[in-house]
């Protein structure tokens, strides 16, 4: 693996359109799929771009789901 391989912290928000300690709250529940090493939040390109996509997936599910039922 590379260094590109990983984003930070900074590069998530910006990514997510999200404000910075919103994505280290993510990261630590378990929101977002991240690694800490030290007092940085590391996280992998592609587990996160796999998990948005699994994300996606299960939330147009339920709303097909939600519109059958109308």
């Amino acid at each position: 693996m590379e260094m590109k391989d990983f984003m930070t912290t900074d590069q998530v928000a910006k990514m997510l359109n999200l404000n910075y300690y919103t994505v280290i709250k993510y990261a630590k529940e378990n929101r977002l799929p991240a690694v800490k090493i030290g007092r940085k939040w590391i996280f992998n390109r592609g587990t996160l771009e796999d998990y948005l996509k699994q994300k996606t997936m299960s939330n147009i599910s339920k709303n097909e789901t939600i519109q059958d039922v109308k």
